[in-house]
């Protein structure tokens, strides 16, 4: 019986694990980490700036951030920046999306667009230690998020912004 428990215990600690994606020494941007990666996983980005925007519309559950979040040097220089928005999060009919960005600085460098700097239609969004820069001027907008409410599907969206 304890055999049992013991491979149990084992097998259900492997399910669980979470594998760490390093941007761009495993993936050559945040796009491919993200389009690799499942629930759970951590996608960690060494410093630099990451200048395409990013886009998730599929069930996921990950968290984004620097080599050491609690350090407002390398969170100042891990940028990711988006000609428009940043961050495109949209949710489909059945899908869950939670993003938890850590220690990361969020920046849009078009000057003309006048697209938040976030776009979250139906996910869990988290934003904890980060910088949220909305753009150069002149800016028609300097949106930091947008929101489309009639084109989410029914469900417990959010955005929490802690220490930023």
């Amino acid at each position: 019986m304890r055999t049992v428990l013991v491979l149990a215990t084992f097998v259900s600690t492997l399910a669980a694990r979470a594998d760490i994606l390093n941007v761009p020494k495993d993936f050559p941007t945040i796009q491919a980490a993200i389009d690799a990666a499942q629930d759970g996983d951590e996608i960690v980005l060494a410093s630099g700036t990451y200048t395409a925007g990013i886009l998730v519309d599929r069930t996921l559950s990950v968290t984004i951030r620097s080599t050491d979040p609690t350090n407002p040097l390398v969170v100042e220089q891990t940028i990711i920046a988006g000609g428009g928005r940043a961050i495109d999060a949209i949710v489909g009919p059945n899908e869950s999306i939670s993003l938890l960005f850590d220690g990361v600085t969020l920046r849009r460098d078009d000057p003309m667009t006048t697209l938040a700097l976030i776009r979250s239609i139906g996910p869990s969004l988290e934003l904890r230690r980060c910088v949220l820069n909305g753009g150069v001027q002149p800016a028609a907008s300097n949106l930091i998020f947008a929101s489309d409410a009639f084109a989410a599907p029914p469900g417990n969206a959010s955005l929490r912004i802690i220490d930023s």
